[in-house]
């Protein structure tokens, strides 16, 4: 039984490890496998088992949402967490190729991204690169490389599909000495897909934070031939990074999206936002607050999710150090 599941996990590997040769070999990136020590996992959960689960009151009991998570729901996350099996998520990871490449920016200097992707070995291939957004991942885009992964082969597809850790996510590091903002970010990013050899041109997608990252390389990237891009809402707000369109501020148009405000898509969408704090968005705070402190996440999560989807919130682990950290 044992070698017929081991023949199984190595064609699937087999298959994904056929699309991960590089289009073009002068690129600084390196395959990566991702492997989390068992000490590692030990220690999370260690912690989280450790981690208290506040008492019962009024408050904690409704269920309408209203009032955020209630008790029950924070108590079957942390069990659902305790007992949930990272090793296959690890395998999920590995069965596409990954990489890692030394980024180079003026301002910031070379950082370490990750990347999963998917390459064709068809000349006329169109290079997409997909961004996620905050909090988020490359697991948003694994469905999509599995549906791609069963329906091509390298020879057939029509497609090179780019997916990269962002700065400061996942497997991707950032820089500890500077600030990182969204136009920065959004440089590191262009500049990957150049390493990789795709400078006559690429289509970019992001969402949330990827979005905003998306419109910035669509006007400050020439290679950058087209977009799609989901940031907060499909404003009103028309103006590019640039400057050069007009805000409608007609009141069919605000009745639309009634929680946002002309002054705060002006600001997001305006120059002044491509230099806004990367970090800002990030909220590294908030990782040090996770790290310390695991069941934490779970209230946050609760706080933005459904609770019947506690189940699917791990994402990955960022390996670094002594430390193991599993977000959405």
């Amino acid at each position: 039984m044992w070698y017929n599941i081991w023949l199984v996990c190595f064609a699937i590997l087999q298959v994904g490890n056929a699309f991960g040769s590089l289009p073009y070999g002068n690129s600084t990136a390196r395959p990566f496998t991702l492997r989390v020590t068992d000490g590692q996992i030990r220690d999370f959960k260690s912690l989280l088992t450790a981690s208290k689960v506040g008492p019962e009151a009024w408050y904690t009991t409704q269920r309408d949402g209203q009032l955020g998570i209630t008790r029950e729901w924070l108590t079957g996350a942390k069990k659902a967490w305790v007992n949930f099996d990272w090793l296959k998520q690890e395998r999920r990871i590995n069965s596409f190729p990954n990489f890692k490449a030394m980024v180079g920016n003026e301002a910031l200097g070379a950082t370490p991204i990750h990347f999963t992707a998917l390459f064709s070995k068809r000349k006329d291939a169109l290079p997409l690169l997909f961004l996620h957004g905050w909090p988020g991942s490359i697991f948003e885009f694994l469905p999509m490389l599995d549906i791609l992964k069963n329906k091509y082969t390298p020879e057939t597809f029509p497609y090179h599909v780019i997916v990269p850790s962002l700065p400061h996510f996942g497997l991707s590091g950032g820089p500890i000495d500077v600030e990182l903002t969204l136009l920065s970010a959004a440089e590191m990013m262009n500049q990957l897909m150049l390493d990789l050899g795709f400078s006559k041109g690429y289509v970019v997608q992001g969402g949330d934070v990827g979005g905003a990252l998306a419109r910035l390389l669509s006007v400050l990237s020439p290679e950058v031939k087209a977009f799609h891009g989901i940031w907060h809402s499909p404003s009103p707000q028309v103006k590019s990074f640039t400057g050069g369109w007009r805000f409608d501020d007609s009141e069919p148009a605000r009745s639309r999206f009634p929680r946002r405000t002309p002054a705060h898509d002006q600001y997001h969408t305006s120059r002044a936002g491509a230099h806004r704090s990367y970090e800002c968005l990030c909220c590294e705070w908030l990782v040090l607050y996770f790290r310390t402190w695991p069941t934490t996440i779970y209230r946050w999560l609760g706080a933005l999710i459904k609770p019947s989807r506690y189940a699917c919130l791990v994402c990955g682990v960022t390996n670094q150090g002594t430390q193991v950290t599993l977000w959405h």
